[in-house]
């Protein structure tokens, strides 16, 4: 093969590749979990079809909605939106004849407006052209869609102009506790005990007492749980779940544990021997609401079938979102929501109907720092340690590992296990929650 002839089949292939590119980049097509419907929205996929009845709109610090698993991106990132140029669709202009609506579909334009709702479908093969289409010849043939000649959207039911809000449940935030109606030091002089807990028959349960040992002696303080997380459990702190104690039933003020050997049953006996074909009557909880339990922090399982957005971060953050029928939310899939099978544990098992999805996201005054890589905070660091992460993660879980390999300071992101908290005084996981800990 001559050099001219390698020449020209080199620049040909480059022409394909890059017209590859570009038409991957497509509103409505899901990549894994998602489908971007826009610049800064998305829509959860499930079966690899986008519902519009799960439209999610990106956080104002990540406002592009991207092709990759973190979905939401930073502006200093550099990346591209994955959803294309959806300005020329459905767009008639005065002597418009046709307007085109998808890759490969048009309508009919009557006076500069879509008139019929009906679409027509261009052949296999065959593109819809914004300028053919308004000279009344919609359809040109091609390997794919010319990105400055096209309606650039999979289907025209996913350009986000007709979304709903995620489902949530009826539930209401409760009347917090007065923090009057309670001695907190005589409890804790009582109890003995460090640390945050319940308040003596409590029925509302979205105060606690925290309790100190300080000048040898007992003191405790009765502190409200924020309104993003407004009830109290003796054994997980505040969190969205509400106890079952919290309408007069069971209280969580003592918390009493089965003997070794022995498990939590739904029978009269209440802690039976342990037994592989009769499973415990609560399921796992220990992954509820954690970021941490995907691989890749996208999204955070609350209750069997309701989940929150992460965006990368150690916090989920946004509307909530139910699973359709049939199925649960599983954080060791990308597709969040997998098919119910009966016999297999899920990452949260809670019913749908104790998660308060009503619960206003969280607000403060103080703006967060811009985010860091763990090798730029060990840079800024300069010194070998575990340190917290920027921002820091308000679950305690997550950590940064200095050190130095051949005088060059390195970096490694670890987790706390699923019982333990980082304690960046000590840089060490501790049993103990900090009391800056969510």
């Amino acid at each position: 093969m001559s050099r001219l002839a390698r020449i020209g089949l080199i620049a040909l292939l480059a022409t394909l590749l890059h017209s590859a590119v570009d038409v991957e980049a497509t509103c409505g097509y899901c990549y894994g979990t998602h489908a971007c419907v826009g610049n800064s929205t998305f829509q959860i996929c499930f079966d690899g079809v986008p519902r519009p009845e799960y439209s999610v709109s990106c956080p104002a610090e990540k406002p592009i909605c991207s092709k990759y698993g973190e979905i939401c991106m930073s502006l200093d990132t550099g990346a591209k939106p994955a959803c294309g140029d959806v300005s020329n669709c459905g767009q008639c202009a005065s002597a418009a004849i046709f307007a085109c609506t998808t890759h490969t579909s048009f309508g009919k334009c009557v006076d500069g407006v879509l008139a019929n709702p009906n679409r027509i479908t261009c052949p296999s093969g065959h593109f819809c052209s914004v300028k053919g289409a308004a000279a009344g010849n919609p359809c040109v043939a091609g390997c794919g869609p010319d990105p400055d000649d096209t309606c650039d959207r999979e289907t025209e039911s996913n350009d986000g102009s007709s979304t709903t809000e995620s489902p949530t449940t009826s539930s209401t935030t409760p009347t917090p506790t007065p923090s009057t109606s309670v001695n907190a030091t005589a409890v804790c002089q009582r109890e003995q005990k460090a640390g945050r807990i319940a308040i003596p028959n409590d029925t509302v349960c979205t105060s606690f007492i925290h309790c100190s040992f300080r000048a040898n002696a007992w003191q405790g303080a009765v502190n409200d749980c924020p309104t993003n997380k407004p009830y109290f459990h003796a054994a997980t702190t505040c969190g969205i779940i509400k106890p079952t104690g919290a309408d007069g039933t069971p209280h969580t003020d003592h918390i009493f544990n089965c003997l070794a050997g022995f498990q939590c049953s739904d029978s009269t006996a209440i802690c039976i021997q342990k037994n592989a074909q009769r499973p415990p009557s609560c399921g796992d909880t220990s992954k509820c609401g954690h970021c941490s339990a995907h691989r890749n922090y996208k999204f955070a399982c609350h209750a069997r079938g309701i989940f929150q957005m992460c965006y990368g971060a150690s916090q989920p953050t946004g509307p909530y979102g139910k699973c359709p029928t049939g199925t649960v939310c599983d954080a060791s899939s990308d597709v969040v929501c997998v098919p119910e099978k009966p016999g297999e544990s899920v990452t949260c098992d809670v019913n749908d109907d104790l998660v308060n999805t009503t619960a206003a996201p969280p607000t403060s005054t103080t703006p967060d720092p811009p985010p860091q890589t763990a090798q730029e905070v060990c840079k800024l660091k300069a010194k070998s340690g575990l340190y917290e992460t920027v921002p820091r993660d308000p679950y305690c879980k997550r950590y940064i590992d200095c050190y130095y390999n051949k005088g060059k300071v390195l970096a490694v992101e670890y987790g706390c296990s699923d019982t333990s908290y980082f304690e960046a005084a000590t840089q060490r996981c501790t049993y103990l929650m900090p009391s800056n800990c969510i």
